[in-house]
């Protein structure tokens, strides 16, 4: 008996849908079997599966990691007002977005292999000690980070800019706020 939202009849419907799949695997040639796995993995690889973690980071897990790996330039950090990148990000929702490009020279049949990185946009304000050697840059600073599908960070750029301008602002109500 199903009730409001159908969730019995999707209990019953996932073991009949997975008996079918079996059926039809134990069909399949070796050689389709082959290339049936290699699409899989291929598939996996070019949306950022992470193997290590047998799963896809979310953005916030890959923003965090680009804001630890800035954390002792970020104005926030250096003066204690947060205490960690999931803080900060809380504090600070807007302050991240995935770039446009990426700076390495990834080849397209990198990804397809498991190369993928993805490029993190991050701008924050720069920490006093920052701004003391560098006065007439700009109390901003506008990062890339580069980061694996398993979060790991590879290299960082970026430059510093005069005013905040946040890289998801088309997105939302302007708050200047949101840069630290």
């Amino acid at each position: 008996m199903a009730n409001k939202d159908g969730a019995t009849s999707l209990l019953f419907a996932v073991p009949r849908l997975i008996g079918r799949i079996h059926q039809w695997l134990h069909k399949l040639t070796a050689g389709e079997s082959i290339a049936l796995v290699v699409v899989i993995i291929v598939v996996l690889n070019t949306t950022g599966f992470c193997w290590y973690r047998l799963r896809w980071l979310a953005p916030n897990t890959l923003f965090t990691t680009a804001i630890a790996a800035n954390a002792h330039k970020i104005a926030d950090f250096t003066e204690g007002r947060v205490s960690t990148a999931e803080e900060y990000l809380a504090k600070h929702p807007y302050c991240c977005t995935f770039g446009d490009y990426s700076m390495s020279d990834l080849s397209l049949f990198q990804a397809p292999l498991g190369f993928k990185v993805y490029v993190i946009n991050v701008v924050y304000r720069r920490s006093a000690a920052d701004i003391a050697r560098m006065p007439r840059e700009g109390d901003f600073y506008d990062a890339y980070v580069e980061v694996s599908c398993c979060g790991h960070t590879f290299h960082t750029t970026g430059t510093t800019i005069k005013n905040c301008i946040l890289p998801m602002k088309w997105f939302r109500p302007p708050d200047d706020g949101d840069c630290g």
